[in-house]
Parts: structure tokens; C-alpha cells; sequence
């Protein structure tokens, strides 16, 4: 799935990663929240990864709260269209 953020920045995630169980647990973690959206980051950005840390890179420096941001952004999309495959699916054929 194409996911573009309000920025600009564009990548690409699996439509499964909902279902992974490394990403759904560092999703739960609020004990260590920068751990848990590194690892998020790495799962479902992949080589994507470099892209979005020189999207957030200001005055040389890869602002961890653009990182966040993004991050948070792209989830939520995909949360949103996860619902949709979920409401289409199981509603009734006519």
C-alpha cells in the first residue's frame, strides 16, 4: 500500500503489518515509546527508512518529533484503510 503523509513523504507499507506480531507489540509498549517507534520504523518502513530520516533532517539533524510524527501519520492511514478491507469484506454481498 502507497502511503503520502500531509508532508510529503511517500512510502510503501504491507497491508499485513497489522497482523505482525513484533509491530502490534511495540504498538502496546508505552513503556519504552522511542524503542517501540524505532522498531515500528524499521518494520514497516524497511529500506524506506533512510527516505523518511532525510524527509525529518533539519539543520543536519533528524528531528526524532518529525520522525514521530510521520510515523504516527503513515499508522493512522493505515489504520483507516485497514477499516475500510475490514467493512467491505464483511458486509453482506447483494
Amino acid at each position: 500500500m502507497t502511503i503520502t503523509t500531509k508532508s510529503g513523504f511517500t512510502c510503501e507499507v504491507s497491508p499485513e503489518a497489522f497482523d505482525d506480531y513484533e509491530i502490534i507489540e511495540a504498538l502496546a509498549d508505552t513503556s519504552n515509546e522511542t524503542k517501540a517507534v524505532i522498531l515500528i520504523i524499521k518494520k514497516l518502513l524497511g529500506s524506506d527508512e533512510d527516505r523518511l530520516k532525510r524527509h525529518c533532517t533539519k539543520d543536519g539533524i533528524v528531528r526524532f518529533s518529525a520522525v514521530q510524527a510521520e510515523i504516527t501519520e503513515i499508522i493512522n492511514i493505515m489504520a483507516k484503510e485497514n477499516n475500510k478491507v475490514k467493512n467491505s469484506s464483511s458486509s453482506p454481498s447483494s
